[in-house]
């Protein structure tokens, strides 16, 4: 992925959004919120389904065809960064995955993604409710921080749920 972001999409003309719901949000920095919710619930995530291999295969599975999924709309709709963006600080990935300060790899949101995928990979009801309101936060909190439009945010749960019942269809071979 760094090469697609770095060669591929950093210097493609992108265009703008017009976004109601961002010229009405006064942009703050929350990186370290947004992180520690999505860390968390990576954490959650592994802990208590460790035992359960189907439920991390379907969720790496959905992942990476999430990821595939989005690198095609990042290269067929590309977006210039909204207005008044404060960048987004990963304490890990920034040094490892993203080329410093990028900021194309807007449509759709695969903050948003990864977290509809631990909510959909979830078979404890209640720790998914606990999943969707972090999701529902980071939501909140990506767009305060004016990281993706508002579109970008929408559309993520729509995608990562198409790609979660495709993968969900596929039939397991029988373990012995």
């Amino acid at each position: 992925m760094p090469y697609f972001f770095r060669e591929v999409i950093a210097d493609k003309k992108g265009f703008p959004l017009n976004d109601f719901i961002l010229d009405h949000l006064q942009a703050m920095d929350w990186s370290w919120t947004i992180f520690t919710l999505i860390y968390s619930c990576v954490l959650l995530t592994l802990v208590t389904n460790y035992k359960n291999p189907l439920v991390i295969a379907q969720g790496m599975a959905t992942y990476s065809i999430v990821t595939w999924l989005r690198m095609l709309t990042i290269y067929l709709f590309t977006l210039e960064a909204p207005k008044d963006l404060i960048f987004l600080k990963d304490p890990f990935l920034s040094f490892i995955v993203y080329p410093d300060y990028f900021v194309k790899d807007l449509f759709f949101s695969g903050h948003i993604s990864s977290m509809v995928v631990f909510v959909l990979i979830e078979p404890n009801r209640r720790l998914c409710w606990i999943k969707v309101g972090a999701t529902v936060a980071v939501s909140v909190l990506i767009l305060v921080q004016h990281i993706h439009y508002t579109l970008d945010v929408v559309a993520a749960p729509f995608f990562t749920y198409a790609v979660y019942r495709v993968i969900r269809s596929v039939k397991m071979p029988p373990t012995n």
